[in-house]
């Protein structure tokens, strides 16, 4: 097999995977669980000058890694501040290190703009879950589906409010080419080969009606080459690697497009093409399909990688373990496949780590990430601990307001919002922080901050509506690893170990914690 049809394989079978986890008659339940208002993709390339499409890309096949460690929420901010008509994230794990957990928090930041989901769908079940996950439009190659295929998945994107780039790089994929298709991309790399030819792209173009809103994707990397396309009739181009391969992609950018300089004067979009036929001078929202919406962030996550390495999302949620306070510890847990590890900066608790030396987690891989749990301080306080202790999330515990949250999201740290549960009422108050948090963490209700060893009813998780993924927390032991394998909820992020894995408070059991990670 060729990579294409090895990526597609692959892809199948993971599809298949995920349709176990999460069948399609439940994923649909989630349809708006965004709340986004789709963008035009097309019309956002119609009425632009510049038409570039900035791809937030970690690796790819025949590059190996570009940009491992790449932080998506303050690329795509950027990009989007830089001037692109749009951006692209790739949700494929195993050959190009995206995940949905990308392009879930791209959509949390980018709200100007249009979001491709870049992924290689082979079922329908996909298209659904692109909704869930809030893109405004879907790659549809044509290597890698039937005629039929192709008509049937546009026509359900339509249903959803999502458009289409269907996606060709030989003559005889223009028999693909369906009047409610709203863009089509020319890939100047062969998909089978990997090896790019731009005249090619431009003698195919030739091929393809002028009504066809076209853009050039893969290898492009100078202004000349974006111009030569310009002439030959592309609106958009799509970049990654160019951008990615740079320590400040979004700078790279802002220059490209400086040195590319304007471009065509936008005409009006041609009418009865696809669902994006609009006599507007900016990007507008799509109308919002009936019904509900799709969403699966982290739900069926299938990495080649163990969990805890490299950038991609494991095969299970992800693991936090909480409350540690001790370096030789610390260096025991280090070694085990988690995530994430939380220290406790309230000193009424047990398991406070105010007293231990920042330099305890300088061995820390890079993929185990630092959280620091604060109740009710000041942002001055939390600020403190950030930059001695690298600390790359806050959890807040008290009663913090989302004026805080915002405050320090703006710093450029993620915000984890704790809330106390009992019953499906105590979701409610979450409402209010959905704008200003990137997760929230559910534990259970007791007159402590958290750390109470004690369970809330896990059924009533299914009362959770919102939008903002979520750590589950409270009372979690050793005895809950089948539970847990079994939770469905589709915005469920991490699990929060903490004192039902303790030998002392601060202290974990490292073979307990083997045995449920």
């Amino acid at each position: 097999m060729n990579i294409l049809e090895t990526i597609c394989e692959n892809k199948r079978l993971e599809t298949a995977r995920q349709k176990e986890e999460m069948p399609l008659s439940y994923l649909k339940d989630f349809l708006d669980v965004t709340g986004h208002q789709t963008l035009s993709f097309k019309q956002a390339l119609e009425n632009s000058s510049s038409g570039i499409i900035a791809e937030f890309k970690r690796r790819s096949p025949s590059k190996g890694w570009i940009h491992a460690d790449a932080d998506v929420k303050s690329i795509v901010t950027g990009y989007e501040q830089a001037g692109a008509t749009a951006i692209s994230v790739l949700t494929d794990e195993m050959f190009f290190g995206g995940t949905f957990h990308d392009f879930h928090r791209a959509r949390k930041r980018v709200k100007t703009i249009p979001i491709l989901r870049k992924d290689f769908m082979v079922d329908e079940y996909q298209v659904y879950q692109s909704k869930v996950l809030g893109a405004d439009v879907i790659l549809l190659i044509a290597a890698c589906l039937t005629k039929d295929e192709v008509k049937r998945f546009t026509k359900i994107a339509h249903e959803l409010g999502m458009e289409v780039l269907l996606e060709i790089h030989t003559e005889d994929e223009l028999d693909y080419l369906q009047p409610d298709i709203d863009v089509v991309g020319i890939n100047n790399r062969d998909l089978k080969t990997f090896v790019t030819d731009i005249q090619r792209t431009i003698d195919l173009a030739s091929r393809i009606p002028d009504p066809y809103v076209k853009i050039s994707e893969s290898g492009l990397s100078n202004p000349e080459t974006v111009i030569r396309l310009r002439k030959a009739g592309f609106k958009g181009f799509l970049m990654g690697e160019n951008f990615m391969k740079t320590s400040e992609p979004a700078g790279a950018l802002r220059e490209f497009i400086g040195e590319l300089g304007p471009g065509p004067t936008p005409g009006p979009s041609p009418k009865g093409r696809g669902v994006a036929a609009y006599d507007v001078a900016k990007t507008s929202p799509l109308p919002s399909p009936k019904g509900r919406g799709v969403a699966a962030y982290d739900v069926a996550r299938t990495s080649p990688l163990p969990l805890g390495e490299g950038p991609g999302v494991g095969p299970r949620p992800k693991y936090k373990v909480c409350g540690l306070n001790s370096p030789e510890n610390i260096a025991e847990i280090a070694r085990l496949p988690i995530n994430m590890m939380g220290l406790i900066f309230y000193e009424k608790s047990p398991r406070y780590a105010g007293n231990l030396p920042p330099e305890a987690l300088k061995p820390l891989p890079a993929s185990i990430r630092k959280v620091g749990v604060f109740v009710n301080a000041s942002k001055e306080t939390i600020l403190d601990k950030v930059q001695p202790y690298d600390l790359q999330m806050v959890q807040l515990h008290g009663q913090e307001t989302t004026a805080l949250c915002s405050e320090l999201r703006a710093t450029g740290i993620e915000v984890i919002k704790a809330f106390p549960v009992a019953e499906a009422v105590d979701f409610q108050p979450a409402v209010n922080y959905e704008a200003t948090c990137d997760y929230f963490l559910f534990d259970t209700k007791t007159s402590q901050y958290g750390g109470s060893g004690k369970q809330f009813d896990w059924k009533i998780l299914s009362a959770y509506t919102g939008h903002t993924p979520f750590f589950l927390s409270g009372g979690i032991g050793l005895e809950d690893l089948e539970t847990i394998q079994h939770l469905k909820h589709p915005l469920l992020y991490a699990i929060d170990l903490n004192s039902r894995f303790e030998t002392a408070p601060g202290i974990k059991d490292i073979n307990k914690l083997k045995q449920l990670i």
